[in-house]
């Protein structure tokens, strides 16, 4: 029979919740003549199906002395924590006062009564409404204070370049192409080398008529999954008090298949954890399918952001690129209309952007884009075809199928007598 002479169980009343830290706490005296006390927490916990996972860990008078993410509700893995924090120096003589097996009896005490406290002492918020409260922007109609929006478009689009403009410009409050606040901003760089952000930095400074060296806060972690760097993304939001970030891009996370919903939903879940209940914003860039009639992957990217933004391009004849942004939803603001944007590069880059209208860019005027988007959808369906099936299949004017397969040359490609999509 165990001795349990020294052995006091844990009460329930001993048990804190802590809403500000997200635990649950459990206090042990220790009878050693100076009434040390050991600490039990649990934090980050999520019911799953082979049971409550969170962090679990122990202090000795203020001090971690163990510390493991883990299946709480196993006694292997609960147990394990309990033996290593008896390896630490600070617990060199506790085993005298309070045995590993006391220790083991108490975890089970806490596991046991873990989860059932949590729910018990998280309640509801009882708000009232406010239908006059303004919603603030960094950016007007395209950045929401406390909000997340998603700018979405095929490959080569110049997405990339708009958000890195949305950046600088917030960073520096720059009012150039659009009506910004200024607020701290940071680039986290999931896709391209650190040379070419460098780069691509200088050109956008130069374009909004900045210092081509002014300098911007980025984290270039290549390769790296979106889920492992998130606790330091947090931490330089925190330090730099950092109030708008882009993250290049989605499709980068590392973090599963784009179409599955639970990829769609963790990825989310980090981006919304980032910014929390603050006026702290998020710009997501995220790939549009092939068919180019939504954004790739989950509808729970759609669902979650507040703005959904579709960028569409295209290069007038100087080979300027022109975009134009449209809203294809949001939560809490109406529709706005955005001007085309006009990039213009030379041999080094981009050097120049500008407010630009449909009239420089004909081809993102609606009849046009509507004309493009058919004809590109039709033969991506059908493969390569003459103009004559293009005109009979769609009904569409054959000097209107030339101008626009002509114009878009970035997006079709010529093969003897038949027109196809060209390839990345």
């Amino acid at each position: 029979m165990v001795n349990i002479e020294n052995f006091q169980p844990i009460e329930l009343k001993e048990l804190e919740w802590s809403s500000e830290d997200q635990e649950v706490i459990a206090l042990r005296t220790i009878l050693d003549g100076y009434n040390s006390q050991i600490r039990y927490s649990a934090s980050e916990l999520k019911t799953e199906k082979t049971g409550l996972h969170g962090k679990l860990k122990i202090y000795y008078e203020g001090y971690t002395v163990a510390s493991d993410y883990c299946n709480i509700s196993k006694m292997a893995q609960r147990n394990a924590v309990g033996k290593e924090s008896y390896t630490h120096p600070l617990m060199e003589s506790m085993d005298t006062f309070y045995p590993l097996k006391n220790m083991k009896i108490d975890l089970t005490t806490f596991a046991d009564n873990c989860h059932s406290k949590y729910v018990e002492l998280v309640d509801a918020d009882v708000i009232e409404g406010d239908a006059l409260l303004e919603v603030g922007e960094w950016a007007k109609g395209l950045i929401l204070k406390g909000g997340g929006t998603f700018i979405n478009a095929l490959p080569k689009s110049g997405k990339s370049y708009i958000s890195m403009a949305l950046a600088v410009s917030i960073d520096a409050g720059c009012n150039e192409i659009w009506e910004v606040e200024q607020a701290n901003a940071m680039y986290i760089n999931l896709e391209r080398s650190e040379r070419s952000m460098i780069k691509r930095l200088g050109g956008v400074n130069t374009a909004l008529g900045l210092d081509p060296a002014r300098s911007l806060p980025f984290l270039n972690v290549r390769g790296q999954s979106l889920g492992s760097i998130q606790n330091n993304i947090k931490h330089i939001m925190d330090k730099r008090d950092i109030k708008f970030i882009v993250v290049d891009s989605i499709s980068r996370a590392g973090m599963g298949s784009l179409v599955d919903d639970k990829t769609g939903i963790s990825i989310t879940d980090i981006l919304n954890n980032l910014i929390e209940e603050t006026d702290r914003s998020y710009l997501a860039i995220a790939h549009r399918g092939w068919e180019n009639s939504h954004v790739f992957g989950s509808v729970h990217y759609f669902s979650a952001c507040d703005l959904m933004i579709q960028a569409q391009s295209s290069f007038n004849a100087n080979k300027d690129l022109g975009v134009l942004l449209k809203s294809e939803g949001s939560n809490d603001t109406g529709p706005t209309e955005f001007p085309v944007i006009k990039l213009e590069f030379d041999d080094f880059g981009l050097r120049a952007m500008s407010k630009s209208s449909e009239d420089e860019f004909p081809d993102l005027a609606d009849d046009n884009r509507a004309a493009k988007d058919r004809i590109r959808e039709y033969l991506l369906k059908s493969g390569k075809q003459p103009v004559a099936n293009i005109e009979t299949e769609l009904g569409i004017e054959r000097n209107t199928i030339n101008a626009t397969l002509t114009r878009n040359k970035n997006l079709f490609q010529k093969f003897g007598g038949f027109w196809g999509v060209r390839s990345e």
